[in-house]
């Protein structure tokens, strides 16, 4: 702690065990909600506090002796904030496209018994009052991963309401941010400076859209800028945490987190923790120390283990079936009858460049949410009126916003900068910007899409280490009044790039309220209600209106004379 301050320690302690608990909390709860599975029963409400429980032991079994308080502490703020995510998720409805049409479908399906280890959604469908078939996704419920759906349905199991699923969102947000805080307060930065990039950290245009609705892209985004944070404490070797019991179990947690959200979810944690494995046993070789063989074996094994319970027994319910029935733990996406989600939205121009290209041409693009048009190139920096009402939850173009490009090369010259420095003050820092380097680079030149912003969110690594770079260092006397100035500005300009995204918050919050009014419309109608659902028909919203208490029936049509409608653009139901 730079200024020995016993206050400081006490609150970084308290803040990593607070990060500690949460992620240990959603672990829990998906790693029991998949051993459920496996035993043939089905998600009920008693998952909640059982993984509290684990969550609890686990983060005061990782806690030196001495820190038992505050580890007593973060359990207490990890409360604190499971609670106050819960009542936020539940109060807004999600209104979106992915969360209506598959995801909610997913999270009340297990929510009521569907066990998808031993029965396809359409089975379960075929024999329930949930026969959602004709408007649902089923290929993308039955095989995607299942974690957010997972813990979204423990959380619908307890309060009755399947809105209090997008709780996970807001949980892992602050997960990242209790520990990233604690590791650069203790290690470089000021509270006021640390709180700062914590802050853009977590509040950037592929997590803020997101957080009041089911997608899992800012969700990835957070689990995994957790699973680089404690890669680079790992690293630090003047941070003595980053290489304990904690650190070693708070990462696995975060990993089977991340490989069970989405399929590139697996990609990108072990591209980045293979990476930092590799320097670590490039280092363990270089110190020529008796036991560096041991230890390389050491950390192979843990990695084989955390992969093994992370896919094959959370992950039961995906990986595992999938390459039972289909050959391929990724089907869908890769398999012998691979189905193509990308192409459909990748502009023409793009057909025969290489992953680079497209990921070039996308970022110094216009911020637009076209699909076929012509890209339209611009100067970085610049700007038209249009591009700030367009930014939302899934931007195909430019989707980090109207001034990213300008951020990524401001931030890019100050990153190279600063490891020039550090590679005369510590070279081995160096290196591990490298580690950092080198699977960014690997993941656009191999992902399908890298042009789409929620599939690149690695690329806020850049403005963040930037920031740290500029902020840190707080000895150097005479360039620090001039990196003060370059820090305000390129977070100024950051938290202008982020704040083009806020429309897209309030308007979901409005597309809720539409919603709300909806249904206490359609409560106020006599009997057995007929619903209808609009073009494109999206079942997630059936769980609200059962949620709300109406009885209701599936229609194809029906008399539109009493009918009460309910007008979204991106769907429509109408309930007479």
């Amino acid at each position: 702690m730079k200024d020995g301050s016993w206050r400081a320690e006490a609150l970084c302690n308290s803040l990593y065990a607070a990060g500690s608990a949460l992620t240990y909390f959603v672990a829990a709860a998906i790693l029991v909600s998949a051993l459920i599975l496996i035993a043939g029963a089905s998600i009920s409400a008693a998952v909640v506090p059982v993984a509290a429980i684990c969550a609890a032991a686990g983060t005061f079994l990782t806690t030196p002796r001495d820190s038992r308080v505050h580890a007593a502490a973060g359990v207490a703020i990890a409360a604190v904030v499971v609670g106050c995510s819960m009542l936020i998720a539940a109060s807004v409805i999600d209104a979106s496209y992915d969360g209506n049409s598959y995801q909610k479908a997913a999270i009340g399906a297990l929510a009521h018994g569907w066990n998808p280890v031993y029965e396809s959604i359409k089975t379960w469908w075929a024999r329930t009052d949930f026969d959602l078939s004709p408007v649902t996704h089923a290929l993308w419920v039955d095989h995607y991963p299942k974690a957010s759906w997972l813990f979204g349905a423990s959380l619908y199991a307890v309060t009755g309401t399947i809105e209090s699923a997008k709780a996970i969102n807001f949980i892992m947000a602050a997960a990242m941010m209790f520990v990233l805080f604690s590791w650069l307060r203790t290690r470089s930065l000021g509270t006021g400076a640390a709180a700062l990039v914590v802050v853009l950290a977590a509040v950037n245009p592929i997590v803020l859209p997101q957080l009041l609705t089911n997608y899992v892209d800012g969700l990835l985004a957070c689990v995994l800028f957790l699973i680089i944070t404690l890669l680079l404490s790992r690293a630090d070797d003047g941070y003595p945490r980053g290489k304990s019991r904690s650190s070693d179990v708070l990462l696995a947690a975060a990993i089977l987190i991340c490989v069970n959200i989405k399929f590139t979810g697996f990609v990108y944690a072990g591209f980045f923790c293979g990476s930092f494995y590799v320097l670590e046993a490039i280092r363990s070789w270089k110190s020529k120390e008796p036991g560096a063989l041991a230890h390389v074996l050491r950390r192979t094994g843990y990695y084989a283990l955390v992969v093994f319970v992370a896919a094959v027994i959370a992950g039961s319910n995906s990986y595992v079936r999938n390459l039972i029935d289909h050959g391929s733990p990724f089907y869908p996406l890769i398999s012998s009858q691979t189905v193509d989600i990308v192409s459909g939205n990748e502009p023409d121009s793009f057909e025969d460049m290489n992953p680079f290209e497209q990921f070039a041409r996308s970022l110094f693009s216009k911020t637009e949410n076209k699909r076929k048009e012509p890209v339209d190139l611009k100067l970085p920096f610049t700007f038209s009126v249009d591009e700030l009402s367009v930014s939302d939850i899934d931007t195909r173009r430019a989707g980090f916003g109207a001034f990213f490009s300008g951020i990524v090369i401001v931030s890019g010259a100050v990153c190279i900068g600063g490891l020039v420095v550090l590679w005369w003050d510590d070279r081995r820092w160096v290196s591990v910007a490298a580690a950092l380097l080198v699977p960014m680079v690997a993941l656009i030149g191999l992902t399908d899409g890298c042009w789409w912003a929620r599939y690149t969110p690695y690329l806020w690594i850049i403005p963040t280490s930037a920031l740290v770079l500029l902020l840190g260092r707080r000895d150097e006397g005479r360039r620090r009044p001039f990196r003060m100035v370059l820090a305000t500005t390129l977070a100024l300009i950051v938290a202008v790039d982020v704040a083009t995204f806020i429309p897209s918050v309030t308007g979901a919050i409005g597309a809720s309220s539409q919603v709300d009014k909806f249904i206490d419309e359609v409560k106020a109608l006599d009997g057995t209600v007929d619903i209808v659902l609009g073009d494109p028909a999206r079942g997630g919203w059936l769980y609200n209106i059962k949620d709300a208490g109406v009885q209701y029936r599936l229609v194809a049509s029906i008399d539109e004379g009493d009918a009460k409608t309910l007008d979204l653009p991106i769907a429509g139901i109408t309930a007479s």
